[in-house]
């Protein structure tokens, strides 16, 4: 299962993991394994500032998992109905299937909103 590795900070961050360049963009993510995304999380790493290497900090990153897919992977229930008849198994798989219903009926709304005023003028 894949996870999303957030930077938060408004620095690029960098760091070679397992021989390989891991790249983070300021306030991007990126997309790896979730046993890979723990070690690499948990790894200590110093950092250097102005040519010195500091030995505190902590990394600015954080894990943001998919409720909906763990839960999958744990076979619980989908106990959740959105009003389009889709089941979740967590209310946050509802809430965000939710959010993207809204915006796509704003997207509806304002495009024959706009189609209505072309035919009028």
């Amino acid at each position: 299962m894949l996870v999303k590795i957030w930077n938060d900070s408004s620095i690029l961050y960098k760091e070679i993991f397992q021989d390989e360049l891991v790249e983070i963009k300021p306030r991007g993510f990126i997309e790896m394994p979730r046993s890979k995304a723990i070690t690499f999380l948990g790894s200590y790493r110093p950092f250097q500032k102005e040519g010195r290497i500091e030995d505190r900090g902590i990394k600015p990153l954080r894990l943001e998992e998919n409720a909906e897919e763990l839960a999958k992977k744990y076979q619980q229930p989908a106990i959740y109905e959105s009003s389009d008849g889709t089941k979740f198994r967590t209310k946050e798989g509802l809430r965000l299937h939710n959010e993207s219903l809204t915006v796509k009926k704003e997207i509806i709304t304002s495009g024959s909103d706009e189609n209505v005023r072309r035919k009028k003028a």
